[in-house]
């Protein structure tokens, strides 16, 4: 991802060539890179920003085109565009004259299953096998793929190159714990709250208090009126017949400890702290 800006800047290790938000449609890509190049028709990128346009699979060769004079080039951004399955076999140029690329953003685009896989099949075939510092990142979530679990196990059933990155601590966009050479993520939803930190356990939520129950969660009646050790036999006595205490929300305190404040800050008038002389 990332915001859109304009114009050329610095990428990972090289320069960033940034359209991101530009409205470009098909035909608009050349005379916006010309602009960018200016007569420095050499200059190379590596990071090439075109997210969030409106191309579709008819402007492509543009695409084809401005990547092929960057032979460098890193990171590909085409999510949030237009486009569809017809696109796919375009990858086969990109990642043929690219054999550097790190990562490939497409998702939120028309791509279906045969899209994809057209995509996954180009990069199998096209980019070296061994000695790639990273797997490729290809970000293909969010499209017009059904049942995105078992076509990503699918996936890496047919291809042994590929990872689904079910693994989301040990594989990242770096590494794969897996050792292949493609990483195809986000297709296998986790449960929420699973990740770094794990998924949260019912018994902490218990623990943590009832949603009724207010900040501390409602105790049990009997752990209210919990006598004292220090009472003396007719406190004790008394305490088991007297009616249960109706305090403010959410009211834990035992009847020895003095009923704290109301919310209007007045004492509730009920027993005095001091326990009666015994006589």
């Amino acid at each position: 991802g990332g915001k859109g800006g304009g114009g050329g800047g610095k990428g990972v290790g090289g320069d960033k060539l940034n359209l991101s938000r530009k409205n470009l449609g098909d035909g608009d890509l050349n005379r916006a890179v010309e602009r960018e190049f200016g007569e420095d028709s050499t200059r190379r990128y590596t990071e090439v920003d075109l997210s969030r346009n409106a191309l579709t699979s008819a402007g492509m060769q543009e695409v084809v085109n401005l990547c092929k004079k960057c032979p460098e080039l890193k990171i590909l951004k085409l999510f949030n565009n237009q486009l569809g399955d017809d696109a796919g076999a375009d990858f086969k140029d990109i990642f043929k004259y690219c054999q550097e690329m790190e990562e490939v953003h497409l998702s939120h685009n028309n791509f279906t299953e045969k899209g994809v896989e057209a995509i996954v099949v180009a990069a199998d075939r096209e980019l070296p096998a061994q000695g790639a510092p990273r797997p490729l990142w290809l970000r293909l979530e969010h499209n017009k793929v059904e049942r995105t679990e078992e076509f990503a196990r699918g996936i890496v059933d047919s291809y042994s190159n590929v990872c689904a990155r079910e693994d989301r601590l040990r594989c990242t966009p770096r590494a794969c714990c897996n050792k292949k050479r493609i990483h195809l993520p986000f297709f296998i939803e986790r449960p929420k709250g699973a990740g770094r930190g794990g998924q949260r356990s019912r018994s902490r939520d218990v623990r943590g208090g009832d949603r009724r129950g207010g900040r501390g969660g409602a105790r049990s009646r009997s752990a209210r009126r919990a006598p004292k050790a220090s009472w003396s036999a007719g406190e004790l006595l008394r305490s088991r017949h007297s009616p249960p205490r109706r305090g403010g929300r959410g009211d834990s305190r035992t009847r020895g400890s003095g009923g704290g404040r109301r919310r209007g800050g007045a004492r509730s008038p009920t027993r005095s702290r001091t326990p009666p002389r015994r006589r």
